[in-house]
């Protein structure tokens, strides 16, 4: 079967210098075949095009809402909360605070995850006194079960370097399995909302 570009026809003139690939793409594109394509298959992926924007590859706001279930607020909340944590934990690693304790300094990530578990019953309550009973339920479970994952996550770790003699059979594998379940429940909410 013959393709409806045929490659091996004559070039355009301004054409000749090119060779391979390139060349043949554009003397198909002219011809029209790459409107049927990407009527098809959408637009061509060009390996180039992440190298001109790096920041296109990252998440837009838009979608880290809704992927994760969270409001903005709430993403601002746990991206500062990650700040401070950050912080004591280069100050308590650095021995600069040797005497705070390791759940001393996972206080903010506590902190965050209780105010955002407050934040959403306000908002789960509202939603279901304006009727949007079916919404406020999915939120309400959707954002409580994160929540209970990480916070699980973090309860077993603090656990882990806070007590490393009392918890030697707690490995980290068990420790990280809350977030290894939280990721496929990530995936499988990114494929229902595209």
């Amino acid at each position: 079967m013959k393709s409806s570009c045929d490659t091996s026809g004559p070039m355009p003139a301004e054409q000749q210098g090119h060779t391979g690939l390139d060349a043949a793409r554009r003397h198909c594109d002219e011809r029209g075949v790459n409107g049927q394509r990407e009527a098809v298959f959408g637009p061509p992926y060009r390996l180039n095009d992440h190298l001109s924007d790096p920041l296109s590859m990252l998440f837009s706001l838009r979608e880290l809402v809704q992927w994760l279930g969270f409001a903005t607020f709430e993403l601002f909340l746990h991206l500062c909360a990650l700040l401070v944590f950050s912080l004591l934990v280069a100050l308590r690693a650095d021995l600069f605070a040797s005497g705070m304790s390791w759940w001393l300094v996972f206080v903010p990530l506590f902190a965050a995850d209780g105010l955002s578990t407050y934040f959403t019953a306000i908002v789960s309550i509202r939603l279901y006194q304006e009727g949007e009973r079916r919404l406020a339920v999915l939120r309400l479970l959707w954002v409580l079960t994160v929540l209970s994952l990480k916070l699980v996550c973090e309860v077993l770790l603090c656990q882990k370097l806070a007590e490393e003699e009392q918890a030697r059979d707690l490995w980290f594998g068990l420790i990280v399995s809350p977030l290894f379940i939280l990721l496929q429940l990530l995936m499988i909410r990114a494929c229902r909302v595209n």
